[in-house]
């Protein structure tokens, strides 16, 4: 089962407020695929939230989660001098069904800095898996790029064009 993944900072809030926070979420993540037995797909950091998309084989989801966060609560209130909650629930999620809706899905992750102005090209933002499974940088040892081409028939050309098109109604 696949599924679209987000968790949001306390009112909103900046969980993720530099380099050093987004680093060490991706961090927690990468050990946290490895535990869960999770396909990471595609993940974007941003300052208030974060979003991935999951393929599971086994019902880790929960268990995966309330670790992942946890952790990373831990080192943000060490390193901010604070105490309570860090995530304003402990996740979100939607299931993802079939290769339009993964890519769509993936769309939606790699253009979130780009809408929110964060950077002007989705490879550009360092917290995004976009950039290594789009070809622009090396490999990503978090995300499984071959399954993340495959509801793109395996081609990052097409990947790209399709996370990238300017009007989605031109595709129809």
């Amino acid at each position: 089962m696949t599924f679209h993944i987000w968790a949001n900072g306390v009112a909103n809030s900046f969980i993720f407020r530099d380099a050093q926070d987004r680093d060490c979420l991706l961090k927690l993540l990468k050990e946290e695929v490895k535990l869960s037995g999770w396909t990471c797909l595609s993940y974007v950091v941003m300052s208030s939230h974060y979003h991935l998309l999951l393929r599971l084989t086994e019902p880790t989801l929960s268990t995966g989660f309330q670790r992942l966060n946890r952790r990373y609560a831990l080192y943000h209130n060490r390193r901010y001098g604070q105490r309570g909650h860090c995530f304003d629930q402990r996740f979100q999620s939607h299931a993802v069904d079939g290769n339009e809706d993964e890519l769509e899905t993936a769309r939606y992750l790699a253009l979130n800095p780009t809408r929110a102005a964060m950077c002007r090209a989705p490879e550009e933002w360092p917290w995004s898996s976009y950039g290594a499974v789009a070809g622009y940088y090396p490999r990503d040892r978090i995300v499984d790029t071959r399954a993340a081409l495959a509801p793109a028939g395996g081609s990052r050309t097409r990947y790209r064009a399709f996370v990238e098109e300017s009007d989605p109604r031109l595709r129809r």
